[in-house]
């Protein structure tokens, strides 16, 4: 018999899925955004904590998961219900920051619509205007071309035509 001990295979819980691995605290696999959201970090912080061994890291499907353990009962209320996450400072400014810049990227969007609505009315003026002076040049150039030829008509072709021919 060998020293090697056979492990049972358990099959890996799907994400969100609750754990219990050990009798250890039982935890939930999450997507990075949510498991750093639900830590109170940023997903870096989250990933340089996963490298130092104090969170569990999957991949599934091509997507990494962080096994996030659950609050004890300690944190619950007296009827059983998790209190809300209550976010660290940074992350609170950050979601200020995001809110702001979201806000500030709708007025930009707004403003660009607006300017691209102007510059396809002022195209359209512009092209208004080229075909009428388009027109206008047409009538004057043929206006100008009947009154030469009425005047070749009444004295003649001028001196310098006659001369140079």
């Amino acid at each position: 018999m060998s020293d090697d001990v056979d492990e049972i295979a358990t099959p890996e819980p799907a994400a969100g899925e609750l754990v219990d691995r050990d009798g250890g605290q039982p935890g939930e696999w999450l997507p990075p955004a949510a498991a750093a959201l639900r830590l109170g970090v940023s997903e870096r912080t989250l990933w340089r904590m996963v490298r130092a061994g104090r969170y569990h890291k999957r991949t599934e499907r091509g997507r990494a998961e962080v096994l996030v353990p659950l609050p004890d009962d300690s944190a619950t209320t007296p009827d059983g219900v998790l209190p809300a996450v209550t976010l660290a400072p940074d992350t609170a400014l950050t979601l200020a920051i995001v809110d702001e810049l979201r806000r500030q990227r709708e007025q930009d969007t707004d403003t660009i619509v607006r300017q691209a609505e102007e510059l396809g009315r002022l195209r359209s003026e512009i092209e208004t205007e080229r075909r009428q002076a388009d027109s206008d040049r047409q009538r004057l150039t043929a206006e100008r071309d009947a009154a030469r030829a009425e005047l070749e008509a009444r004295h003649g072709a001028p001196w310098w035509r006659r001369i140079f021919g």
